[in-house]
């Protein structure tokens, strides 16, 4: 009864310290309209069969594994086309929550197993409020299915390293395989474990060789039977994940060619300095998401640590602090070498280590600073809860804000933190009013014009509605004899000045108010031609 006692107080604290998480995530993205990415990956692989899925790469967006998923779970609720999908996102979306669900009850219980209750809480907290973990949860892609198996995935290779066992060997491979077969480049996740247990392994064997002053004798010790749970584990994880790699390649067989060769993953030469110089700050920066006191934290508990580890008084979960150090910083450095010209979003599934961390540099902090207060650990827990919960909430009316903003500039956000597709999106319910309110038929024509390509004109063809695509409005004149035009830009004040200075003759007023993503230009000839 005690233990059911703590289970239901520790469940409550945590629905508590992430319910501003899933009231904005509900109320915001559940039923948000597909954008660019979702709509191409519904249209040319999910909806196109098995066959497609597995032997089509003509783009990374095709997510293998997830896309397989997605593919048996639409069968099982009899989703028929994308057309249908489009009227209940949801539908879809509750897979991603699924999903999102998992994640966070890995990352719970991972850190509650393997460090303590409260950095279980913390870590909870500040995944939750990173808005690039957010922005990407309930996304039809394959980031938030990779990141759920990223936190399974640590928990069994920590239970392996640990007790060892047949069954978390096992499910590392399989775990380990389908994050490779999920996103090819989740290779570098993996990579970055494998290097961080050969080199612990290493550093163990060496150490044992010097207090038994006999490397061969050492390492022949480190193999025996009763010792290698101890001195070879790192060993055995190491070779798991490649492994693991190597069944993924087999996965990617049919797709090989394109795997390698298609231009948005292919190197632009060893050591881009880019990605150290830009694209891993401002990832780390976004990561962050206004909450600089974390920053402070992370500092300040690294610095802790050292003294801890030179006193001899480092905790158990060092080399687990370390662990989660390297898988948050090293994806980068080997971008960096392979010569990568990387898409923020590539880093995404880095989050659950950067809250991992924070909240291990918070405990050495106070192990340092208050060795054995445990009210001063409930204090720090409660502290930096309510400060990344206020701190979300206004990060995420900001990046709103912005990203409405931008739309009136003409400028198009699309990375970890800003994304075009998350505020005054809706080209559903724009068609939809335009079908039933202004269009006429053949006597309307329908210009697209600086858009996202694959989402307006989707939601067109649902419709049936026949469009034209144009680049600006030189033809409006012969257009206007017969019919009455419509022009659906992402661009509007932009397409309206170009408009008006090449074709003053006409008035454009938009009529979606307030100014959203797509906006339908109304084109109307002025009275008597007066300028």
């Amino acid at each position: 009864m005690i233990i059911a006692s703590k289970n239901k107080k520790e469940i409550i604290i945590a629905t508590v310290v992430t319910l501003p998480f899933f009231y904005l995530l509900l109320s915001r993205y559940i039923n948000l309209d597909f954008w660019f990415d979702e709509v191409y990956g519904f249209k040319y692989f999910v909806f196109q069969g098995m066959n497609t899925i597995f032997t089509d790469y003509h783009v990374p967006t095709n997510h293998i594994f997830f896309n397989i998923i997605n593919r048996i779970y639409f069968l099982l609720i009899g989703m028929p086309d994308m057309y249908s999908l489009m009227d209940a996102p949801y539908k879809i979306r509750i897979l991603m929550l699924v999903y999102c669900l998992l994640t966070l009850i890995c990352v719970y219980f991972t850190c509650r197993k393997f460090f303590n209750k409260y950095i279980a809480t913390i870590s909870l907290a500040v995944l939750v409020t990173t808005v690039p973990y957010y922005n990407f949860t309930l996304q039809i892609r394959g980031y938030g299915l990779s990141i759920m198996i990223i936190c399974t995935l640590i928990y069994f290779v920590w239970m392996f390293e640990e007790k060892g066992g047949y069954l978390n060997a096992l499910l590392i491979v399989i775990l380990g395989s389908l994050l490779l077969y999920t996103i090819p480049l989740n290779l570098y996740v993996l990579s970055s474990i494998i290097v961080f247990y050969f080199i612990t392994g290493t550093v163990k064997v060496i150490s044992l060789g010097r207090k038994r002053k006999n490397v061969l004798a050492a390492v022949k010790f480190a193999v025996d039977r009763k010792q290698i749970r101890q001195h070879a584990n790192h060993y055995v994880i190491a070779f798991l994940l490649m492994v693991s790699i190597g069944i993924a390649g087999l996965f990617y067989f049919p797709v090989l060619t394109n795997l390698f060769f298609n231009k948005y993953v292919k190197s632009i030469g060893m050591f881009n300095f880019e990605t150290l110089c830009h694209i891993m700050p401002q990832t780390l920066v976004w990561f962050l998401s206004e909450r600089y006191i974390l920053l402070l934290i992370a500092a300040v508990g690294i610095i802790a640590s050292v003294f801890l580890y030179r006193r001899k008084q480092a905790p158990a979960f060092m080399e687990k602090y370390i662990f989660c150090a390297v898988c948050l910083f090293l994806p980068f450095l080997l971008s960096f070498i392979r010569g990568d010209n990387p898409y923020f979003r590539v880093f995404v599934n880095l989050t659950p280590f950067f809250a991992l961390f924070v909240s291990c540099s918070l405990y050495f902090i106070l192990k340092y600073f208050m060795p054995g207060k445990q009210s001063a650990a409930v204090v720090a827990a409660l502290l930096v809860i309510i400060y990344c919960n206020v701190k979300f909430a206004f990060a995420v009316v900001h990046k709103d804000d912005h990203i409405i903003a931008c739309i009136e500039t003409d400028k198009k956000l699309q990375n970890i933190y800003y994304n075009y597709y998350q505020a005054g999106f809706n080209p559903h319910k724009i068609v939809k009013k335009f079908y039933h309110t202004y269009y006429k038929g053949k006597d309307s024509a329908v210009l697209v014009s600086m858009h996202d390509e694959a989402a307006i004109t989707s939601y067109l063809s649902k419709y049936q509605i026949e469009y034209s695509i144009t680049q600006d409005c030189s033809h409006l004149r012969s257009i206007m004899q017969t019919k009455k035009p419509y022009v659906i830009t992402s661009l509007p004040v932009r397409f309206i000045k170009l408009a008006q200075f090449s074709c003053p003759k006409y008035s454009y007023k938009a009529i979606c108010q307030p100014l959203q993503y797509h906006n339908i230009i109304e084109v109307e000839e002025k009275e008597n031609g007066i300028l």
